[in-house]
């Protein structure tokens, strides 16, 4: 029974085996004795296993309990990165809003400061602007001005005697060249306000003109020669003779 319940062939082997266990047998030990002995000791065993079990089973557990500790600070750890990394963020985002706030503002109050001369300037301009054409059409127009078209891009208008009004593409050839040189009278008188006058010239403008208009503009021309040189090139004979009844005292020179 004894080498059955130890799975070994011979009572030598039985002792073999319950010696390697701790357990001495001698010839003179019963079989009962032997049963006990061997009872006993598979009983500690089986408690020093479910101690070695239980034991396992708690370092299994504390194991288990260190990788979940190690991975939440991990976790705390990035989480604490990521928030770092979002603060830095934050703050580049706000330095940058601060700073295109900056030049926004900067752009505004230029564009601002360049809107307010051009205004400034372009009513001067246009005030003799309207004056010139007016005295060249002999006060068939009476307003000249600019304003924005269905693309935003600023056109040039003229108020007819008549209150209607027109764009400078829809004059005639002639009055559109009276606006051109209207528009360069003004210009040269804003010029020599300014600073040293550059002598004014002209090439056949009056080509389209009637005599009447002729004069009128020769009248201005003869204003801007008070400033500063004013030079006229034409082969017209009848401009001479009118330019000499408007400035008796006019220089003329035949090339």
């Amino acid at each position: 029974d004894i080498c059955e319940l130890l799975s070994v062939s011979s009572f030598a082997q039985a002792q073999a085996e319950l010696f390697s266990l701790g357990q001495p047998i001698t010839p003179e030990n019963s079989e009962g004795d032997l049963r006990s002995q061997l009872q006993q000791r598979l009983t500690q065993l089986n408690i020093e296993l479910t101690a070695a079990e239980t034991e396992h089973l708690n370092n299994n557990a504390d194991l288990q309990q260190v990788a979940r500790e190690i991975k939440a600070m991990s976790l705390d750890e990035k989480t604490a990165e990521l928030r770092q990394t979002e603060a830095d963020l934050a703050q580049e985002l706000e330095e940058g809003v601060m700073q295109a706030l900056k030049y926004r503002l900067g752009y505004i109050a230029i564009k601002r400061g360049l809107q307010h001369y051009r205004d400034a300037n372009q009513s001067e301009l246009m005030e003799a602007a309207e004056n010139a054409f007016s005295a060249l059409t002999h006060n068939r127009y009476s307003k000249l001005f600019t304003r924005p078209d269905n693309k935003g891009v600023e056109k040039l208008y003229a108020t007819r005697e008549n209150g209607d009004t027109v764009s400078a593409d829809q004059l005639s050839t002639g009055t559109r060249y009276q606006l051109y040189l209207a528009l360069r009278i003004a210009a040269y008188h804003q010029y020599r306000r300014q600073r040293e006058p550059l002598p004014f010239i002209a090439d056949d403008i009056f080509e389209t003109f009637d005599d009447a208009r002729t004069q009128s503009a020769l009248t201005q021309m003869a204003s801007m020669g008070m400033h500063g040189q004013v030079i006229y090139f034409t082969h017209h004979a009848h401009v001479v003779d009118i330019a000499k009844r408007v400035v008796p005292s006019v220089n003329t020179i035949e090339l």
